[in-house]
């Protein structure tokens, strides 16, 4: 199984990236003045943790993309089946990088109904 590579980021250069990234679809939209607010020192911290595991997870898109070219993945049944294991093991791996993440990740896969984040998982991150 292959490693999941996770970005690097000093935690300040990983929220404003998190932050501009939420913003990006506003911005596209018009609605600069409103992402410039939710930008702002005033974000709640339990905002900014969601942000920054949501741009994580946008950034292992790529895992999702090899689950198309997977031969015999054309039902979605069969593809639902293996996007659990794979976003669990997304995850779980963004948690083992960014420890302070661990709880919203958690949050994401339950609230997606993926389960619980188990960082003992044998999907979960890969020593290295």
């Amino acid at each position: 199984m292959e490693p999941i590579e996770v970005p690097r980021l000093d935690l300040g250069k990983l929220a404003l990236r998190a932050v501009e990234h939420r913003a990006r679809p506003e911005v596209a939209q018009g609605h600069l003045a409103s992402a410039k607010a939710e930008s702002s020192e005033s974000t709640g911290r339990a905002s900014l943790n969601a942000w920054k595991a949501a741009y994580l997870r946008h950034r292992l898109t790529l895992y999702d993309q090899l689950l198309d070219g997977l031969p015999g993945r054309t039902r979605s049944s069969e593809r639902a089946e293996a996007v659990t294991p794979l976003r669990r093991r997304i995850y779980a791996t963004i948690a083992a990088v960014y420890p302070a993440q661990a709880q919203e990740c958690a949050r994401q896969l339950h609230e997606q109904g993926l389960g619980p984040l188990d960082p003992l998982d044998p999907l979960g991150p890969l020593p290295g």
